[in-house]
C-alpha cells in the first residue's frame, strides 16, 4: 500500500512538472493535465481507483486556492489603484485650498496692517509727490535731509549729516493726507553740511 502511495505521488509531481505550463495558460490546459495524470495514475496503479479520485480531489481543491488568490490578489491591486488615483485628487484639492487660504490670510492682514511702509529718496534740488491710494492717508514715521551713506544722489565721505528740522516739516506737510509734494533743498530743511550733496529720505505708511 505505501508503494502505491509513493508511485501516485510521483507521478503526480512528474505529470504537475510536464504539464504545468499549458495548466496556467487556460482551463483546457488544466483539464488536459489532470486527465493525463488521471491515465497515467491507472496504468501505474489501476486498482486503486479510490485513492486515485482522492488525489485528483487534492489537486481539485489546491487549483481552486490557487485560483481564488490570485483573484483577490487582483482585487487587491485594483483597490490600491483606486485608493493612489483618490489619494492624488485629494491631495490637489488640498494643495488647491491651501493656496486660497494663504491668499485670504494675506488679504486679511493687509487689511488689518494696512499697507507695508514705503520709501522715497530726493536728491538735493529736486521734488516729487507722494501719494496713497483713494480712501488712505499718510503717516511719516521716519525722515531726514541731509547724508546718511556714501553713495546715495553722488558720492561723499560724509555719512552723518542730520536736519533737525526733516522729520517735523514733512509731518506737517504730508501727514494725513492722499497726497504731497516735497522738495530737497536748503531753503526748506537749512543746510546741516555745506559743500556736500544731499538728499531727502522719507518712509511713510499709508493707512
Amino acid at each position: 500500500m505505501k508503494f502505491t502511495y509513493v508511485l501516485v505521488v510521483l507521478a503526480l509531481v512528474a505529470f504537475l512538472a510536464l504539464f504545468g505550463s499549458e495548466a496556467k495558460r487556460a482551463k483546457k490546459g488544466e483539464a488536459f493535465m489532470i486527465k493525463q495524470i488521471s491515465n497515467k495514475l491507472k496504468t501505474v496503479c489501476p486498482n486503486q481507483k479510490k485513492h486515485l479520485k482522492q488525489v485528483l480531489s487534492i489537486v481539485s481543491s489546491v487549483d481552486l486556492t490557487l485560483r481564488f488568490t490570485h483573484s483577490r490578489i487582483g482585487a487587491i491591486d485594483l483597490a490600491t489603484k483606486q485608493l493612489r488615483k483618490a489619494n492624488t485628487k485629494i491631495f490637489q484639492r488640498l494643495t488647491k485650498l491651501d493656496r486660497k487660504l494663504t491668499t485670504i490670510t494675506k488679504m486679511m492682514r493687509k487689511a488689518i496692517n494696512g499697507d507695508k511702509p514705503k520709501s522715497v529718496t530726493i536728491c538735493e534740488t529736486k521734488k516729487t509727490t507722494i501719494t496713497c491710494k483713494k480712501g488712505k492717508k499718510m503717516n511719516i514715521l521716519h525722515a531726514n535731509y541731509g547724508r546718511l551713506n556714501k553713495n546715495t544722489c553722488g558720492k561723499s565721505t560724509v555719512t552723518n549729516c542730520r536736519a533737525s528740522t526733516s522729520l517735523g516739516f514733512v509731518q506737517k506737510t504730508c501727514k494725513g493726507k492722499v497726497s504731497c509734494a516735497l522738495h530737497a533743498s536748503n531753503s526748506v530743511f537749512g543746510d546741516p553740511c555745506r559743500g556736500v550733496r544731499k538728499y531727502l529720505t522719507v518712509k511713510y505708511k499709508c493707512e
